[in-house]
């Protein structure tokens, strides 16, 4: 995302932030979910990542915002 964000661009990431527990609540949550057309919906298997691991990946930005809820996290950075 950095690499192809020209200078000054915005770069926002929305992102799951669950532990173990609310994961296995989420799967069970929606493991008989389908879709529009009857079938039924494949689970993702999802790699979580902290958000500051996540942040880690960029390093020629300026953080704009930061915010951790229960079970996701938001940023929103400008590219230098």
């Amino acid at each position: 995302m950095e690499r192809v964000t020209r200078k000054n661009g915005f770069i926002g990431i929305v992102d799951e932030s669950l532990n173990y527990y609310q994961y296995l609540e989420w799967l069970n949550q929606h493991k008989y979910e389908i879709n529009c057309r009857k079938e039924k919906v494949p689970i993702a298997q999802e790699s979580f990542i902290s958000m500051s691991e996540h942040m880690s990946l960029f390093s020629d930005v300026k953080i704009l915002s930061k915010n951790k809820f229960d079970k996701y996290y938001c940023i929103s950075m400008k590219k230098n």
